[in-house]
């Protein structure tokens, strides 16, 4: 049943956005509730006010459940809150959703993963199942498809088996050149994968520290999949101010949910369908500025150019 999928909660100071998240839940009534809280920052005064009800929200329900908590007093930032949390999460359960404080699930994204949960528990190949469908819209005879973009999006679900190839330092990958091969092996695209190398060296740098990126490459270096629904099963409410990473409305931001008819239809074959992401990257690549749209056609250009001439060199 839907409401017996164990479901991770990870909060902060956003009280009204938590709330919805809880109304929403509250339309499923979760057996299994486990809420993770980061705590106040030093530097910002009302974090102490904001903290406290967003907690009183969060753990004030009115429906019978197990309920687990585990509510920081100190701030440790996103990175690594976020993946601490689903590490204790998964001490005690072998899969699970997570859902943070500014994304809404349609109900029918936990019915979603307990059928995908059960259907894939043992095939290593799928180490993702999405809420996030930003590819919805198209004619397709199966409700879901698999792709080789993992994006969490604040609603997705995932396995103990998986989750445990996660690694809170990406240096594992820089012997021998390993991310390259990873990266090339995964995006035959010169384009993605001189995207996807370039984020890897901000990381590396420490210009960017993002638990969810980690995440991508543990699944790049499984040739892992992610299982995306054809309709859309999740609402993000955050693109504003309160916002960590989303302050601003993008095209991601305007999506709407739609309900899945059950019993699914399942997809005879297991192979990463590039139809949808490669029509996403073209209605991106169109809404963007023409500045921006320059700069990445050249970032690309010249990605493929450094890429062909380390091909070139003797090994």
């Amino acid at each position: 049943m839907n409401n017996e999928v164990p479901v991770l909660l990870v909060i902060f100071n956003r009280p009204e956005k938590t709330r919805r998240v809880i109304e929403a839940l509250r339309q499923v009534k979760p057996t299994q509730l486990f809420v993770a809280a980061d705590g106040p920052r030093l530097d910002h005064p009302d974090d102490v006010e904001k903290c406290r009800l967003t907690r009183e929200i969060a753990t004030n329900i009115d429906w019978s459940c197990d309920m687990k908590t585990r509510l920081l007093d100190k701030n440790i930032g996103c990175d690594p809150c976020v993946s601490s949390a689903i590490n204790w999460f998964f001490e005690h359960v072998a899969q699970g959703v997570i859902l943070e404080d500014d994304c809404v699930p349609h109900p029918h994204f936990f019915r979603f993963c307990a059928d995908m949960f059960e259907r894939y528990a043992d095939d290593a190949r799928i180490m993702q199942v999405s809420g996030y469908s930003p590819c919805a819209g198209r004619r397709y005879p199966y409700d879901y498809h698999f792709g080789r973009f993992f994006r969490c999006g604040g609603c997705w679900g995932t396995w103990r088996r998986a989750w445990a190839l996660y690694a809170d330092s990406l240096e594992q990958y820089d012997n021998n050149g390993t991310i390259k091969q990873i990266l090339k092996a995964y995006f035959p695209s010169s384009a993605q994968y001189t995207e996807r190398l370039r984020l890897y060296r901000m990381f590396r740098l420490g210009k960017r520290d993002n638990w969810d990126f980690k995440w991508n490459v543990a699944c790049y270096a499984q040739n892992a999949l992610c299982i995306v629904p054809e309709r859309n099963l999740m609402t993000n409410i955050g693109f504003d101010e309160e916002s960590t990473h989303t302050k601003v409305h993008n095209w991601f931001s305007h999506l709407q949910t739609d309900s899945l008819d059950f019993p699914l239809c399942h997809p005879p074959f297991v192979f990463a369908d590039i139809r949808p992401e490669r029509e996403l990257s073209r209605r991106i690549f169109r809404s963007l500025p023409f500045k921006s749209r320059c700069v990445r056609r050249l970032r690309h250009a010249l990605g493929a150019m450094a890429d062909f001439f380390e091909t070139m060199s003797p090994i």
